[in-house]
């Protein structure tokens, strides 16, 4: 169908106004005042918004194109609201606006309110400390000259099970000895705190240091007001893995771990102030950390509640690759060779295998292999045998084996390499049998 309907003659006093950016428009809303006699001749300005002829689009030298009926339809809604918006006051939206920011103002003033609630506490919560002090059981040093002096841990399996008796250090402090009494005296709280931060029995313990006391009674206190026990459980339920995991990849730098536990803690927007409060003055006390770490591994006061492998995926991301035992990632390899011990690849012979699943790509310059795998299978100690090749050109980069491991250590071998293939392309691992068996659970390529 002909649509010279379309075709307008330019007429030198009409304003026209491009189509395309009503329909598309660069602007955002904007909130405008007007007087009264402005409201007026916006309003009566707005008949010629109602003339096909106002838009154009296709300008041609004799002539314009009006817009086509579809275009039209959604320009006649657009000048029907904006009547509708000139013939109201149009105040529903600014009181919408004004409630929203009270309501951030509001938020703003309780969390002032809050901490100076949770300063003052802090300053007159505690008790008479004598007769701790007395049965070195609290000190006055700073935290820093009374911490635990832990040795660093071996192995990344040594690492993650003083991660995860950090975690099940606090779970029995909050839950069995200090959330319970939380509506009790200063006394009382400070007594169950003092009990669960005893490391008496350990060489070097001097005592809780009373700036840590007093933050955590404080923040016990002040949580008290309208806390419950049963939400609190549930998030250290639920938060287990990721805080293992800050502590983890931090360790044995215990500033750093007690930055990324609290980093932790802030992040989520499922707790209030005060919670947030009570939870960093334990789980991101440094002081707590060297303590428990020497207490696990003098005592393996522990052990019984690690779970193997917790630490496996711990700050893994899309330049890491897990790997499994499904045959097809594996490529075309003889009968056997592809092993499998709970769920993780090794090589069963000396014949390499290759990844062949989705791998990490090569960075623009140099980088870091990381390989965690574990030693496993009835000798001493086995070794890691692997190298890369690219997926592209087939170029194969060699590694030294890492140091042999005890079977059933798990540990996170680490090499610096350059990039000679070409950027971008993936990198597969492979395995090959160097001493006994190493299994292996993922490997990263990241940047150095």
């Amino acid at each position: 169908m002909s649509e010279s309907w379309r075709i307008k003659k330019y007429y030198e006093p009409r304003v026209l106004i491009d189509t395309e950016r009503i329909l598309d428009t660069e602007f955002d809303a904007v909130l405008v005042c007007l007087t009264g006699a402005q409201v007026e001749m916006v309003r009566n300005l707005t008949q010629y918004l109602h003339r096909r002829s106002t838009f154009a689009q296709g300008y041609e030298t004799a002539y314009y194109l009006a817009p086509n009926n579809d275009d039209w339809d959604a320009i006649e809604a657009i000048v029907a609201d904006l009547e509708n918006k000139l013939m109201s006051e149009c105040i529903d939206d600014l009181v919408t606006a004004v409630e929203a920011q009270t309501a951030v103002l509001d938020a703003m003033m309780q969390c002032v309110c809050e901490m100076a609630n949770f300063q003052g506490q802090a300053a007159g919560a505690l008790p008479d400390l004598s007769g701790y002090v007395d049965a070195t059981l609290v000190n006055y040093d700073a935290p820093g000259e009374s911490e635990g002096s832990p040795t660093a841990p071996a192995t990344d399996t040594e690492k993650c099970e003083l991660a995860q008796a950090m975690y099940y250090y606090i779970y029995d402090a909050f839950t069995e000895d200090i959330l319970p009494f939380a509506n009790a005296s200063a006394d009382t709280i400070t007594a169950a705190i003092v009990a669960t931060s005893t490391f008496s029995l350990l060489g070097g313990f001097l005592g809780l240091p009373v700036v840590v006391l007093a933050y955590i009674v404080s923040g016990v206190i002040a949580w008290a007001i309208d806390g419950a026990i049963s939400s609190i459980i549930n998030w250290l339920l639920a938060i287990k893995d990721e805080y293992v995991c800050a502590l983890y990849n931090a360790y044995p730098d215990y500033g750093l771990a007690s930055q990324s536990a609290s980093s932790l803690i802030d992040s989520d927007g499922t707790l209030s102030y005060l919670e947030k409060a009570m939870l960093k003055s334990l789980m991101a006390s440094s002081w707590h950390m060297t303590w428990v770490s020497d207490d696990q591994q003098t005592n393996g006061t522990w052990d019984s509640y690690f779970v193997p492998g917790q630490c496996d995926l711990c700050f893994l991301d899309e330049e890491c690759a897990i790997l499994n035992c499904t045959a097809e990632n594996w490529g075309d390899i003889p009968p056997g060779i592809l092993g499998c011990d709970e769920s993780k690849p090794f090589a069963n012979n000396a014949f390499p295998i290759r990844w062949l699943g989705t791998a990490p790509t090569q960075p623009a310059s140099g980088f870091k292999l990381q390989v965690n795998w574990r030693a496993f299978g009835d000798s001493g100690n086995a070794i890691l045998g692997c190298d890369l090749k690219s997926d592209v050109t087939e170029h194969q980069i060699n590694v030294s084996p890492p140091a042999s491991q005890p079977v059933g250590n798990t540990v996170t071998s680490e090499w610096n390499l350059s990039s000679p293939g070409t950027i971008g392309e993936g990198l597969d691992l492979r395995l090959s049998q160097a001493t006994w068996y190493a299994a292996v659970n993922w490997y990263c390529i990241r940047p150095l």
